[in-house]
């Protein structure tokens, strides 16, 4: 059941608290909090292909592919989201229960209603995340691949894949085919 409360400004430890007990999923962003909806199912597929591929490739390694439920939290907001696709290779990530703090990339599939809160305000936040390397946009309907590096400097670069190029993810060195990323996706 649903839990009816006032979320206009809740604090971290309550908006945990009350997320707990929800069924549906429930972003926080300093006090406020921002319902997620459900998603189409061609966004499902990418997160998936992307979650999937990334899984394969990662085996063995230290790092490890999360997918749509898990809460991503960002204690210097305070923020907590639920990205498409995460990526960690932080052992005391690996070895949590609830929730990832120290993600190495990000992956949000766009959709028309949250493109530019993914761009803008959740990026924003991103950034802040000492651990993350990269963060990438995947445009279903556009069929554009947006990717955002952190160089050594500290800055964020941007780029974009050109169709048909592989996905290439440096920081966790892995390439994933672009026909990879939108299978099934006509």
């Amino acid at each position: 059941m649903t839990a009816v409360m006032d979320t206009a400004t809740l604090s971290p430890e309550a908006y945990l608290a009350w997320e707990a007990n929800q069924e549906t999923k429930n972003e926080y962003w300093a006090g406020e909090v921002v319902p997620t909806v459900g998603a189409r199912l061609v966004h499902n597929r990418v997160a998936g292909n992307l979650f999937f591929a990334l899984s394969a490739a990662l085996k063995g390694t230290a790092c490890e592919a999360f997918m749509a439920d898990v809460r991503l939290a960002i204690p210097e907001v305070p923020a907590y989201f639920y990205p498409d696709v995460i990526v960690t290779c932080d052992p005391a990530d690996r070895a949590a229960d609830l929730m990832v703090q120290a993600p190495t990339l990000i992956i949000e599939v766009l959709s028309p209603s949250t493109a530019s809160h993914d761009r803008g305000r959740k990026f924003s936040a991103y950034r802040r995340i000492a651990s993350l390397r990269e963060y990438l946009l995947i445009d279903v309907d556009e069929r554009r691949i947006d990717g955002f590096r952190r160089n050594d400097e500290g800055a964020w670069v941007v780029g974009e894949f050109a169709p048909g190029e592989p996905v290439a993810v440096a920081s966790l060195e892995v390439t994933i085919p672009w026909a990879d990323v939108f299978h099934r996706v006509d």
